[in-house]
């Protein structure tokens, strides 16, 4: 079926086949392309939906070049957007630091894969987060649909902020996953987003020179006010899709929080799913928080949700070795003075399962443990 056919309507995709429908409905202009496992359905689907439009495609000799193109691209003006995992994601990185000091608008899919020998092909969250100092607006997806609806939203954050950035979503889960979609009709995706408007398009015939070599940090510094003011336009964006399309999204999205509650925990991406299973058996005890900005980090929402708990709980799926888990990290700065204990779970490294069972191993784990600061390496 041609992407034209299948907006407007009710349909089963996978989440590569939910990005490259959603790259189609955004009207991207360019896509520079090398495939890698298991991103390949995204970036094949992109090509071929993005024929339908005549949009410019091209197959680069690798990823560091793929996110040169893309960089140029943007800064020509034009809506972009490509595909990656793990070492691919890695390969870019070099170019991750331009992209973001030059305010590239580009929208990068993730699908999450492990990283290093021995070759792992399943996921967990550490190519992206080995990514999280790069400059880019990270947003981790928990279902197909958050998929379609995160990339929509995030060709509408970089082109306000001029900050790329990058959805997230679990290779070989929500990549190969199928689920029942709501896609919206071209009209309403146009009405939500714009044609792309660049403060200052590169144009051959009227050169300028943006970088280069230099000691001045200023690039590094307008990057740093762009981020700290980015989490009020996202929530800006979040506010206007709910309007348009009836599905609300928030930085964070807490479920069954309240005042006071024995235990909170902290998931992203198909953890939070497993997790809702798992907090709906203790009732009123224990609430979740899921975290779907990681970049910016959404300090303010995470202190006023997680401050109503008497203990926090984080599952990460990444690990800053030497430290902890990353999630982990981040929120015992954000709730450094706040002494409620954070205890922190180490699920689905290199793409082992996690269960509703295994959550609620950790859920009465923290319930009785007075040692926060042991971690629990599950993986």
């Amino acid at each position: 079926m041609k992407a034209s056919e299948m907006l407007g309507k009710k349909m089963l995709l996978d989440g590569n086949t939910a990005v490259a429908l959603a790259g189609f409905a955004a009207r991207v202009q360019a896509s520079p392309n090398y495939c890698i496992t298991p991103s390949t359905g995204a970036v094949e689907k992109l090509i071929e939906f993005l024929g339908e439009s005549g949009s410019q495609t091209r197959w680069m000799y690798n990823e560091h070049a793929a996110m040169e193109a893309c960089v140029g691209a943007a800064l020509l003006g034009l809506r972009v957007m490509t595909a990656t995992s793990s070492h691919g994601l890695t390969l870019m990185s070099e170019s991750m630091h331009s992209a973001a000091k030059e305010r590239a608008s580009v929208v990068l899919a993730v699908a999450n894969r492990s990283l290093g020998l021995p070759w792992n092909i399943w996921p967990d969250f550490q190519d992206s987060l080995s990514q999280r100092d790069t400059g880019w607006i990270q947003l981790y997806c928990e279902d197909v649909q958050e998929v379609f609806d995160t990339v929509l939203q995030a060709f509408k954050i970089t082109e306000t902020v001029k900050i790329p950035a990058m959805v997230c979503y679990e290779g070989f889960i929500l990549s190969h996953l199928s689920e029942i979609i709501d896609i919206p009709s071209q009209e309403a995706i146009d009405g939500f987003l714009p044609p792309v408007n660049t403060l200052l398009p590169l144009n051959p015939d009227d050169p300028y020179v943006f970088s280069g070599s230099s000691r001045t940090p200023v690039h590094s510094q307008r990057l740093f006010e762009a981020m700290r003011s980015a989490p009020k336009i996202i929530k800006q964006v979040m506010v206007a899709f709910n309007k348009s399309f009836g599905r609300n999204y928030r930085l964070v999205m807490p479920y069954k929080i309240q005042p006071k509650q024995e235990l909170i925990l902290v998931a992203a991406g198909i953890t939070a799913s497993i997790a809702k299973e798992a907090v709906d058996l203790y009732g009123d005890r224990v609430g979740l928080l899921k975290l779907r900005l990681f970049r910016p980090f959404p300090s303010t929402a995470l202190r006023y949700w997680l401050s109503k708990g008497k203990k926090i709980a984080v599952f990460d799926r990444s690990m800053s070795y030497g430290a902890k888990g990353i999630f982990a990290q981040e929120i015992e700065s954000a709730m450094y003075n706040s002494n409620i204990p954070i205890f922190n779970y180490i699920r689905g490294m290199g793409g082992k399962d996690i269960r509703p069972e295994h959550i609620v191993e950790d859920i009465e784990d923290a319930l009785k443990s007075d040692n926060p600061r042991m971690i629990r390496w599950r993986s």
